[in-house]
């Protein structure tokens, strides 16, 4: 990465934790410590996110069962966070949190997945 990139990369970090009040602190310290490897970590982030045909619901509940096993606590937060602005209703969101009770069955089995996967 040239210094223009790594500047850029540092302000979309910056922009990144202000938007999601995240403390971004380990991304920096992965920047300044290697700038490829930070554009690797970028890029494992970007592939966490892609789901051509996957719906929102299901891969935030993944998401947020495999944090809640892992006991990830801002990972959770931002998953619920991320989750609300890609339009995933709250009471999925919350129920995926709380152990999956009271999702709808194939929700449940998708949490429960990712939970024991993640186990």
């Amino acid at each position: 990465m040239t210094n223009e990139e790594v500047a850029t990369a540092r302000e979309q970090t910056r922009q990144f934790g202000e938007h999601y009040d995240y403390d971004v602190t380990y991304m920096n310290e992965i920047l300044a410590a290697s700038p490829r490897g930070f554009g690797h970590f970028t890029g494992v982030i970007e592939m966490s996110g892609l789901r051509e045909v996957l719906p929102p619901e299901a891969s935030f509940v993944a998401k947020i069962g495999a944090y809640t096993v892992i006991d990830c606590g801002p990972c959770l937060e931002l998953s619920l966070k991320m989750g609300r602005e890609a339009g995933v209703p709250d009471e999925i969101l919350r129920a995926a949190r709380d152990g999956g009770e009271e999702l709808p069955a194939e929700l449940a089995r998708v949490r429960d997945y990712a939970a024991q996967i993640a186990a």
